[in-house]
């Protein structure tokens, strides 16, 4: 309940939403048309809009995994390209240690990309149908394409990496391909309600009987939102047009990657022929072989980076809301979810160990060359 300038209000139908038009409607019910009383249900209002976070999609425990599968992904792929190109390209020179670590890592990568993409879909999939938002606002939507890029982006190395892996490639490709059309949902829905909404805020005057023009005016929409950060450090407008950028450009390049595999490997079966002229005049002669893997590192490196800094400036967003409306902020508490993403890639640890306790027990034995 809140009371302003005389007039009692009830902020519980505030307290959840579904999609953005509907709940505007329901704060000029509640507050009859009066911003006046936005402040007496603040605390609802801006966390329906915005959220303070959610332990299942940007815990303490899922950040830590989702910075472990960047790290591992970049160290192993990293390795792998250097070891290429000192041995000239030829990847039976490369050890087996490196090739088991990369098969293992990739087994527990997809699986745990696949699994958020899932959770991110559902999430996306309730809102776009008007389902249910509650939980899930603005800051959080943002947080959920981040991780999305996060989970995807190392996957790149080991799927178009030539030479990583010798058997199976097919099998991890459509593996791959899965979780893509899984992430690209949670692209396009994300674009759609990012650059749909701007529509719906303007002053080009009342909502007309289509459902096109404005839901609330530029005035207002200020008001709500100069309430809920009044005492917390946003990002600058230039800031999050840039982390929209460089999201759409790793975006498009995971599914340009993703496309052209699949049109090398239509070609492949089509026109082998024409398919083995390209591979030998393109990657063999040119060095093409050896440049590539370094190539795609630079890029990926280049988009994880900004997404990383995204994640970190989300969080300190959420936490300075929680602090402004008084609320926990149940991000930085460890849940059973959290502790299962930081244990996913424990087979890569157990691996490595592995290796090493059978190269000190049997030192003689002459290592296999795995990935040839």
């Amino acid at each position: 309940m809140g009371d302003g300038y005389g007039y009692t209000i009830d902020c519980n139908p505030l307290e959840t939403r579904t999609i953005l038009e509907s709940y505007i409607n329901i704060i000029k019910n509640v507050t009859g048309d009066d911003f006046r009383y936005l402040e007496d249900c603040k605390p609802q209002i801006c966390s329906a809009i915005w959220s303070t976070g959610n332990s299942d999609i940007s815990g303490v425990g899922m950040i830590a995994g989702y910075l472990i599968n960047t790290v591992l992904g970049f160290s192993l792929a990293m390795t792998f390209a250097v070891a290429q190109h000192l041995s000239k390209g030829n990847p039976c020179r490369t050890s087996s240690l490196l090739g088991n670590l990369f098969r293992t890592y990739f087994n527990c990568a997809i699986y745990f990309a696949v699994s958020i993409q899932i959770a991110n879909v559902v999430i996306f999939a309730k809102k776009d149908m008007g389902i249910t938002a509650s939980g899930f606002g603005g800051l959080t939507e943002q947080m959920t394409w981040c991780i999305s890029l996060l989970t995807m982006l190392p996957l790149l190395f080991p799927v178009f990496i030539q030479g990583v892996f010798r058997d199976r490639n097919d099998l991890r490709y459509f593996l791959f391909c899965i979780c893509w059309a899984l992430f690209f949902y949670t692209f396009q829905s994300h674009m759609a309600s990012s650059f749909g909404n701007t529509s719906q805020i303007g002053d080009k005057g009342p909502r007309k009987t289509d459902g096109s023009g404005p839901i609330i005016t530029t005035v207002r929409w200020s008001q709500i939102s100069h309430m809920c950060f009044a005492g917390v450090e946003v990002l600058s407008d230039q800031a999050w047009l840039a982390t929209q950028a460089f999201g759409i450009t790793a975006s498009l390049f995971i599914c340009l990657l993703t496309l052209i595999r699949a049109g090398w490997i239509i070609l492949m079966r089509r026109l082998p022929e024409m398919a083995m002229v390209f591979r030998k005049r393109f990657l063999h002669e040119r060095g093409m072989k050896r440049i590539c893997p370094l190539i795609l590192l630079a890029t990926v490196l280049i988009l994880t980076l900004p997404q990383i800094w995204v994640l970190f400036q989300i969080r300190l967003l959420q936490r300075g809301l929680a602090h402004e409306l008084d609320i926990q902020f149940d991000d930085e508490r460890w849940t059973f979810g959290q502790i299962v993403a930081v244990s996913f890639f424990a087979p890569v640890l157990a691996e490595l160990l592995h290796d090493l306790a059978r190269r000190i027990m049997t030192p003689e034995e002459e290592p296999s060359m795995a990935l040839c």
